[in-house]
């Protein structure tokens, strides 16, 4: 970023007609100097050239063998292992690229730089540098774009088919097998496209208009699951108990778990897409729902009793009950999601009981011969 005085060389020798100089350089470089060809990695390295001495007078060459200390092993093996970046700041070496080139620069009217180029044809330049990616497991981008785009054409086919009505599908499959198709290819063709518009737009457009395509692309990645997953309720949950129940559930008991599904995907995206904390908002949040927890206790309270007689079939239509100490007895005529109906003996009327009552020590349940 700023010029840099090689001052005194750390160590000088002369061998013969070898002449050694070895200089120790320090400073704050520019990174990304040399263009990425995939997204998501930089390259941090140097490059200088002697702009007095043309090539012809000059060439410089690499000593690749002191590098790697005469091992077979790469030269970017070799430096993770002198840990010459630090594994803390969370990105690892995965290249290294070492080569000679020629400079060809503007002499802006000096002399010896025009007798140098134009005897010499440039200036010899030496280039070092290190291909970093994030520690972090990712598969955002490594996709080749022709890959991806036969991919991105078997998802988008998948799910056109999977969306006609089921008359005109082609194969007749379960609506869970249906619905497990359906997300892969939803899943496969959301990753194709990330591939082949981070690699088309790299190097195109600015980082900014990069980071904020990553930045929606990371928001799918957390909408896209949540309503797979609440749509994967409705026939992996709700509709098996429906049916061996014979009643659907509750409308009520539905939408508190696709809130409390919603509201965990709002939290997580602000945490992992935003980077916000998300502690005061928990503590609001629960504080909320504790308020409506109690203004509709009664409610929930029937609903879940009523739940847990329709799974755990205490009693059946039919039965004979009693509840001890409340005078309720009689045989059991219908039984829903938020109260049990018994017929009394005396009245032969029906009328709703104390909602979903399920209290075996108290309940005594007589089935008829």
């Amino acid at each position: 970023m700023e010029p840099i005085e090689l001052g005194e060389p750390i160590a000088a020798e002369l061998v013969g007609d070898l002449n050694y100089r070895l200089y120790y350089v320090t400073g704050r470089f520019k990174l990304d100097f040399l263009p990425s060809k995939r997204f998501g990695q930089h390259i941090a390295g140097v490059s200088f050239a002697n702009e007095q001495l043309g090539k012809n007078r000059l060439m410089y060459v690499a000593d690749t063998w002191s590098m790697q200390q005469g091992t077979d092993i790469s030269l970017a093996e070799q430096l993770k292992f002198d840990r010459v970046l630090n594994p803390e700041f969370g990105w690892k070496i995965n290249e290294a690229i070492l080569f000679q080139d020629i400079l060809l620069k503007e002499s802006q009217g000096n002399p010896i730089e025009i007798r140098e180029q134009s005897q010499a044809g440039g200036f010899s330049r030496m280039t070092m540098g290190l291909t970093l990616v994030s520690n972090q497991v990712s598969l955002r981008g490594i996709m080749p774009i022709p890959v991806a785009s036969y991919v991105l054409l078997g998802g988008v086919v998948v799910i056109i088919l999977s969306n006609l009505p089921e008359r005109w599908r082609p194969l007749k499959l379960s609506k869970q097998l249906h619905w497990l198709i359906h997300a892969i290819a939803i899943i496969t063709v959301l990753f194709a496209v990330e591939c082949i518009v981070l690699n088309w737009l790299d190097g195109q457009v600015d980082d900014e208009y990069i980071e904020l395509l990553i930045l929606y692309l990371n928001l799918m990645w957390w909408i896209v699951p949540t309503l797979l997953l609440v749509e994967a309720l409705e026939y992996f949950v709700w509709e098996p108990i429906a049916r061996v129940n014979k009643r659907p559930i509750p409308s009520l008991v539905r939408r508190m778990v696709v809130g409390v599904i919603y509201s965990l995907a709002v939290f997580c995206m602000i945490a992992y897409v935003f980077d916000r904390p998300i502690a005061s908002l928990l503590g609001a949040s629960g504080l909320l729902f504790t308020i409506i927890g109690l203004a509709i206790q009664i409610n929930i309270s029937n609903v879940f009793s009523g739940l847990a007689i329709n799974l755990e079939r205490t009693f059946n239509v039919g039965d004979y009950i009693e509840i001890v100490g409340q005078g309720i007895k009689g045989r059991v005529s219908d039984i829903s999601w938020r109260a049990t109906y018994i017929l009394s003996g005396e009245t032969r009327s029906l009328f709703p009981t104390a909602r979903s009552t399920t209290a075996p020590s108290s309940t005594t349940c007589v089935r008829p011969p």
